[in-house]
């Protein structure tokens, strides 16, 4: 008998500014500490119905358990439901088991969904599945039997270690994600993330987070990371054990980050402490400008204060010609009025249009999450009435394609407050993003990995602008390689 064999098809691809996905890497590489053979199949949204049951074929074999599917953001497409119509014709004992951060669409065909960090959820239902252990609570929803992930928790764990195989075809170019921690040790107010509040020091160990780095570098050449982790300058002490790591590597690498700004204001050291880690890439979730907006988001730092910081960050890691420094919004906030987005926008393309913005429109999601945020529990309190969908296509009949994006997008609250509606503010950010292309701004860090082959350093992926964001076809040249490789692949 061989080892207990599994798929993982990781549901992304189509939005190509994503790196791999991590979770389906994470849960492979802790399954085959376990005695498991499974190999991921990335990228599955962008793979043709053929091309996923011939690879299917080559690769199912009698120690087959489960095929798995896992995602983040993106979503099932036609041609992966229409796959699996045929591994349940062909392979029916076959289970299969999906996971997320949040619940599966209601016609996802699977037979369990775990929702949060899962690798203690899932050894118990392999357990129970295949080596008569006790089943997992579930609960349904559909067809679905769901395990909710938080009541067998994965966190704090000793390693959250990943480690790819010569059948996942790395490249030098990839950024790949890596986690030193789960949970935040803040609990915004909009956030839904499982586990905040989190106090004490929950950091993986140096020794992990090096053999990763020296590891895809040796193997890969790959030199470039997102930290994964909700807020990673959390704590001085974990910059610094990280940046050690750094200064032994007979590399360079480029890392990037979501940095709290308050708290990178409020320890100055702590700039050296990133620099020193070539932590270069920092993403701030700043969310308002407007002090009452940002204190209902539980940000009290006073926009002045921060203003005045981001401009002596900037000027800090000026010399290093590495830095990007992104500031992200939220469009749509408690108490905030379209004059005070505006007053945002133009200090934005006044003093950081060499830098880059994300801004977002406010979304509160409903019935999908592990844990509710407070601003979809109490939604009410803080100034927001909730309206049916055919209200806004009453009201607004030529929003129809804007609309239907939002139906697709998660179940949310459709809100209006005193100042605008979800539609208004959705179209508030999409002016907005027009009017960062004008003014020049530049690419996020966490697009960087978008930018493949045409442009081969991080020096020059700096140089793109948000203009940019459409004109490299390399991606998706990247994609029919990656899918050759994997089918033409001989153990």
């Amino acid at each position: 008998m061989g080892l207990n064999h599994s798929l993982i098809f990781n549901i992304n691809g189509e939005r190509s500014i994503f790196p791999r996905n991590l979770g389906a890497h994470r849960i492979a590489s802790w399954l085959r500490s376990n005695e498991w053979d499974v190999e991921v199949i990335d990228y599955a949204l962008v793979w043709s119905y053929d091309e996923l049951v011939a690879f299917a074929k080559s690769r199912i074999n009698n120690n087959t358990k489960f095929i798995g599917f896992s995602t983040i953001f993106e979503k099932w497409n036609t041609t992966l439901y229409k796959f699996v119509v045929w591994l349940n014709t062909y392979h029916p004992d076959i289970i299969l088991i999906s996971g997320s951060m949040m619940l599966p669409n209601i016609e996802d065909p699977v037979d369990y969904h775990i929702r949060g960090f899962g690798e203690k959820a899932l050894d118990l239902l392999l357990k129970y599945l295949f080596s008569n252990g006790l089943k997992p609570a579930t609960s349904k929803f559909g067809n679905i039997d769901v395990i909710d992930a938080s009541k067998y928790p994965a966190y704090p764990m000793e390693d959250y270690a990943v480690y790819y195989e010569e059948r996942d075809f790395l490249q030098p170019w990839e950024f790949l994600s890596i986690e030193t921690a789960r949970g935040c040790v803040f609990q915004c107010t909009f956030c839904n993330h499982p586990v905040l509040g989190v106090k004490s020091d929950h950091t993986t160990s140096a020794e992990s987070f090096q053999r990763q780095l020296e590891e895809n570098y040796s193997r890969w050449g790959i030199k470039n990371y997102v930290i994964s982790d909700e807020t990673f300058n959390d704590q001085t002490n974990k910059i610094k054990k990280f940046a050690n790591v750094v200064n032994k590597l007979n590399f360079t690498p480029w890392i990037s980050a979501y940095i709290r700004i308050d708290l990178l204001l409020s320890r100055p050291d702590d700039k050296k402490y990133l620099e020193d880690m070539n932590l270069f890439g920092q993403y701030y979730g700043i969310e308002s400008f407007n002090h009452k907006t940002a204190k209902a988001f539980k940000k009290g730092m006073h926009p002045d204060k921060i203003k005045n910081g981001l401009l002596e960050i900037k000027e800090y890691y000026a010399k290093s010609q590495k830095y990007r420094g992104t500031v992200s919004l939220i469009v749509g906030g408690p108490h905030e009025d379209k004059e005070s987005i505006e007053s945002s926008m133009l200090w934005l393309i006044d003093n950081w249009n060499d830098q880059a913005v994300m801004q977002f429109p406010l979304i509160i999601p409903t019935g999908e999450q592990v844990r509710p945020s407070e601003l979809t529990k109490n939604y009410n309190k803080y100034g927001y009435e909730g309206y049916p969908i055919k209200y806004f296509e009453d009201k607004y009949p030529d929003e129809k394609d804007l609309i239907y994006k939002l139906k697709k997008y998660t179940p949310m609250i459709y809100w209006k407050n005193e100042y605008m509606d979800i539609i208004q503010a959705t179209n508030i950010q999409q002016k907005n993003s027009q009017r960062l292309v004008d003014a020049g701004f530049k690419i996020q860090s966490n697009d960087l990995s978008r930018f493949s082959k045409k442009f081969a350093t991080i020096e020059e992926k700096l140089k793109l602008g948000v203009r940019d964001m459409d004109d490299d076809p390399s991606m998706g040249e990247w994609h029919k390689e990656y899918i050759n490789k994997k089918l033409d692949w001989v153990q």
